[in-house]
């Protein structure tokens, strides 16, 4: 049975998430082409991707997802802004051409 895939850079976070009950874990500072490995994983996509990275992240967010999934942004810790894409544009669907396979994209702004 297929679960949580859990990235990151590091390898104490991921052991944690192990015993926490993870199907996989993968560090991205060793793996930077994390989306390919989670397509190698799962051999479509995963339902749904979390994203705290922002624009560092997102495209690798998105080739991650499978057609019809959904991507949740959170924080923007890298900025909003990928030279091709405006996130806040994606986040109110101004270019849902550009993004047909994403069935949704949540953003949400972390006030400290």
């Amino acid at each position: 049975m297929r679960g949580l895939i859990f990235t990151s850079s590091s390898n104490t976070k991921l052991e944690r998430a192990k015993v926490l009950g993870a199907w996989q874990t993968i560090n991205y500072s060793e793996v930077p082409d994390w989306d390919k490995a989670v397509l190698e994983l799962t051999g479509c996509g995963v339902d749904h991707v979390l994203d705290v990275g922002g624009a560092a992240t997102m495209e690798k967010s998105i080739n991650a997802l499978r057609i019809g999934g959904t991507l949740s942004l959170v924080g923007f810790l890298s900025g909003l802004t990928i030279p091709e894409y405006d996130v806040m544009s994606l986040a109110f669907c101004r270019k849902p051409q550009q993004f047909a396979a994403v069935k949704s994209v949540t953003a949400i702004t972390l006030s400290g």
